[in-house]
Parts: C-alpha cells; sequence; structure tokens
C-alpha cells in the first residue's frame, strides 16, 4: 500500500509537470527546471537526442527501482512470483515504448494498482491429516474393515461334565462364559452346549469344556459318615470345606460310601487328596454292652447333640447291644468314653476297630440295626 501511494503521488507530479511543459511550449513562456524534458526539447533544438535519451535512461531507472521494490515487498509480505514477472515484462513493454514514457508510466502504476498479494502460507501450520482412503480402480474411496463373522459350534458331554454346568444356577458355565468371552447354551436334548462367538472365543472354551471331568471316589464309611451329615449344614462343614479348597462340586451319595467329584483335572485330583487327609482324621469304634440298656437311646442322644460329624448306630443282638459310633477321631473317642463310663455295667466289652475294618461290613450274626 505504501508503494502504490507514493506511485501514484510521483504519476500525479509527472502529470503536472508534462502539462506545465505543454503550456510553456504553445504560449513561449519560460520552462521550469524541474520539468521532465530539458527547455531546449520542447523548441526542438540541437539537443533532443540528449533529451529523448535522459528520458530513456529515467525510465530505465524508475522501473528498475520499482521491480527491486516490488521483489523486497513480495519477500517481506509473501507475494508470488507472478507479481515480479509481470513487473518484468512491463519493464520491458516500458523500455520497448521509452519514446513514449507516459504511457509506459500509466501502465506501470496500473498494473501495481491490480497486483493482489497472493495467499501467505505458514511453513509451521500444522498440515491436517489426510483420511485413509482404499484405492479401487480410478476412484479413492474410504475402506471398511468388515467384522469377522460369529463362528458357531456344538460340543458333546457325557453325563457327569453336562450335570456339572446346570448345578448352583449354572455357576460353572457362566464362568466358561467369563472366561472365554463366547455365549455358552446348555442343550437338554442333545446333552451338549452350543457355542457362538469369535474364532479364538470359541476354541477357548471348548478347551474348557473337555477339561471338564466327573468321578465317582469311593471313601471309607468314618469320612462318608463325616461329609454326609455336614450336608446343608453351616458354612464351616467338611463338603462346604472340601468343594471351597479344591474348587470342585461335589456331592455326597445316600446310599454308598461314596462321592461324585466334578471339575477340572487339577481340581478332581486336588479333592481326592483332600478326602485322603479326611480319612486320617476319621475313625470308628464299636461298643458292645451284655444285657439290655433301658436309657441307652437318651444317652446316645445326648452324647451325639455336641457334634454334627457324629454318628451312632445302635445294633441290638442276641444278649446285648452294639454301638457303632463313627466320625471325627477326637468326637468318636469322647463319646466312647462317656458311654463306657455312664451307661455300661462292670461287664460291658468295649471293641475298637480301625477305619479299614469298619469299612468292610457289619456285624457276621443276624441283628436288628438302627441308627440315631
Amino acid at each position: 500500500e505504501l508503494l502504490e501511494s507514493e506511485d501514484r503521488a510521483q504519476s500525479k507530479k509527472d502529470r503536472k509537470r508534462r502539462q506545465k511543459s505543454k503550456k510553456a511550449g504553445s504560449t513561449g513562456e519560460a520552462v521550469p527546471q524541474d520539468a521532465v524534458a530539458p527547455p531546449d526539447a520542447g523548441a526542438g533544438g540541437d539537443h533532443a537526442p540528449d533529451a529523448k535519451k535522459g528520458a530513456l535512461d529515467n525510465v530505465e531507472n524508475g522501473i528498475a527501482a520499482k521491480v527491486a521494490a516490488a521483489q523486497k515487498a513480495a519477500c517481506i509480505t509473501g507475494v508470488g512470483k507472478s507479481l515480479g514477472t509481470q513487473v518484468l515484462k512491463q519493464g520491458g513493454q516500458s523500455i520497448a515504448g521509452a519514446m513514449d514514457p507516459e504511457p509506459a508510466a500509466e501502465a506501470e502504476v496500473a498494473m501495481f494498482a491490480r497486483a493482489e498479494p497472493e495467499e501467505e502460507v505458514d511453513p509451521c501450520k500444522e498440515l491436517k491429516p489426510l483420511p485413509d482412503v482404499h484405492i479401487s480402480g480410478c476412484s479413492a474411496k474410504k475402506g471398511k474393515q468388515k467384522a469377522p463373522k460369529d463362528v458357531e459350534e456344538v460340543v458333546l458331554l457325557e453325563k457327569g461334565p453336562f450335570e456339572l454346568l446346570g448345578e448352583r444356577r449354572k455357576v460353572r458355565l457362566v464362568e466358561i462364559q467369563t472366561l472365554s468371552g463366547a455365549r455358552c447354551v446348555l442343550d437338554a436334548n442333545m446333552r451338549a452346549v452350543r457355542l457362538a462367538g469369535s474364532a479364538a472365543a470359541v476354541c477357548e472354551a471348548r478347551r474348557l469344556l473337555e477339561d471338564l471331568c466327573a468321578e465317582w471316589v469311593e471313601i471309607a464309611d468314618a469320612a462318608w459318615t463325616v461329609l454326609l451329615q455336614s450336608r446343608g449344614g453351616a458354612g464351616g462343614g467338611h463338603l462346604a470345606r472340601l468343594q471351597s479348597e479344591a474348587g470342585c462340586s461335589a456331592a455326597v451319595d445316600r446310599s454308598a460310601a461314596r462321592v461324585r467329584v466334578s471339575g477340572t483335572r487339577p481340581q478332581v485330583e486336588a479333592a481326592q487328596a483332600w478326602m485322603w487327609r479326611l480319612h486320617e482324621e476319621c475313625d470308628c469304634e464299636e461298643v458292645c454292652f451284655a444285657g439290655p440298656l433301658p436309657n441307652l437311646e437318651k444317652l446316645i442322644g445326648e452324647v451325639t447333640a455336641g457334634s454334627v460329624a457324629l454318628q451312632a448306630e445302635v445294633t441290638r443282638q442276641r444278649g446285648g447291644v452294639v454301638v457303632r459310633l463313627r466320625g471325627l477321631t477326637c468326637d468318636v473317642r469322647r463319646a466312647a468314653t462317656i458311654l463306657r463310663t455312664t451307661a455300661a455295667p462292670p461287664s460291658a466289652k468295649v471293641m475298637h476297630t480301625t477305619i479299614a475294618a469298619t469299612s468292610k461290613g457289619a456285624v457276621d450274626t443276624p441283628s436288628d440295626s438302627s441308627s440315631v
């Protein structure tokens, strides 16, 4: 803007000087010294070539100054190279038409007035990242990743593992579904599990299902009595401890001395080891009386009331009574001591048997047995 205002002022001065010189030539007045043409040029004297040469030099110098100023302004304000090119072209035309400097000067002023600076570009400005596109043929389209399709599979199970998945509100099935990420649905008609999900999730769920197993473990009578008596008891019962410590599911058979253990292979092995330790903590003892005792049942009820894991079985034989105690070793010995000292006559006979002996069977003589 400063350059344009200076050029406009200079062009006005030049026009005024040329007008004064023309008026002075027509009226015969003296031409002032600051006019564009020398005094002899208007009169057509001998110095006309020198006047033309001086005018040409002035035009060339003016154009060179304007080109330098334009290049400097382009470096400062970011004006494109097109401005300098236009200036050089206009300068060439002005030089070619040096005999008539007035049109050349007006063209230069008009050229600078029309020149518009290009938009400044900041090299430090962050560029926006281009969107990811997928080139297909000659057109660029955004690539859409297709979601992997779900895989469906049916896993057939044996009776034990299948029943395990349906127990306790399907806790084991929910656990497998959470660990694998696949959807698991029980199919009672096929005795199978329907899996659905990604390939990796279905593979993991199938591995967890195949790792399930269920086994019946035979145990001694004393240990079986302890587990059977603790069913449905408080949280500290032996059956609850077995399931909590081994992480398995255990079901005690009511008619036989065995326990069904279900879970993964490591869990089943841990349950077997736990029950073996329970064998060592249990015992069985028999107390025989030579004659009938009218208050024996009441006494046995008082003895067994203090322990949940203690069972007393009374067998009546010819000429006597046999009381069989089974449970934890400490409870069995305490109850046997109370029976011997309280209810037994001096002729009473006390018998002690081991776990191995009691697990084989009962007394050989015919008897009428009842348990308290």
